[in-house]
């Protein structure tokens, strides 16, 4: 999608009007809405990011990136509870998401449920370290070490 190349070359605006062009062709493209949502999240168009990712899911329910996108989202505006029912679709439906533990650990410690956090951050390290995903691993032992001072 010409629409995918300009979001990676930072035209956002241009890649906003390639998406709506596609979905006004295929209005069930839901590769094409959760792209335009990402687009929107970068351009901080929060509501319509939102509402990309749940036409996603609507189209696809099982479509796992649009889950973690839009818990991202939710995260973010400190819509922790939201935030922690999106990454537990998107580990539903990928259970080797080593993010999406990570997030929903993140998630969980927003809430004050610490205990819970560790585990998912701790699984979140254990699935990056065996993806050989390096910075990963790093970066969540990181958070966890701080989490036990």
């Amino acid at each position: 999608m010409r629409g995918l190349a300009k979001s990676h070359l930072g035209k956002f605006q241009s890649a906003i009007q390639d998406f709506d062009r596609a979905l006004k062709i295929n209005p069930r493209h839901a590769d094409a809405y959760n792209s335009r949502g990402i687009v929107n999240a970068s351009l901080g168009n929060v509501s319509a990011a939102i509402s990309d990712f749940d036409q996603t899911v609507k189209l696809e329910p099982k479509f796992v990136d649009a889950y973690y996108n839009r818990g991202l989202i939710n995260y973010q505006q400190g819509n922790n509870k939201a935030a922690v029912t999106d990454f537990n679709q998107a580990i539903k439906y990928n259970p080797k998401l080593a993010n999406a533990y990570g997030s929903r650990g993140l998630a969980n410690y927003a809430l004050g449920n610490k205990r819970v956090a560790v585990t998912d951050l701790q699984q979140a390290a254990k699935l990056f370290r065996q993806q050989g995903n390096t910075q990963g691993y790093q970066l969540t032992q990181g958070i966890l070490n701080q989490l036990k001072k």
